[in-house]
């Protein structure tokens, strides 16, 4: 983006791609790109990764970016109602 585009990249491009990794299930890799990001991240990008963990159902990685999220928004309900899915679940593979 910016070497072809002159792009410099802003935190609503990291978001998307955090979204997109999150929803072809490299929710690893999405939380890389949110630990090594040149700029800080946003509730957005936590709130996407998120949804990926509840997606398929990673409690691990929800748990660490529940915590970010709570931290960034904790006035944000609809964080503690997705939050609360990984928590009223039983226990089972989401393969």
């Amino acid at each position: 983006m910016k070497s072809v585009y002159v792009v410099e990249p802003k935190i609503e491009h990291y978001s998307c791609v955090i979204d997109l990794l999150s929803r072809a299930r490299r929710l690893e890799e999405a939380l890389n790109l949110i630990k090594n990001m040149p700029i800080e991240p946003s509730e957005y990008a936590y709130g996407a990764l998120l949804g990926g963990c509840k997606i398929y159902g990673d409690a691990k990685v929800a748990q660490s970016v529940g915590k970010h999220l709570l931290d960034l928004d904790p006035q944000h309900s609809g964080r503690y109602v997705t939050l609360s899915y990984f928590y009223n679940q039983p226990t089972k593979s989401y393969v």
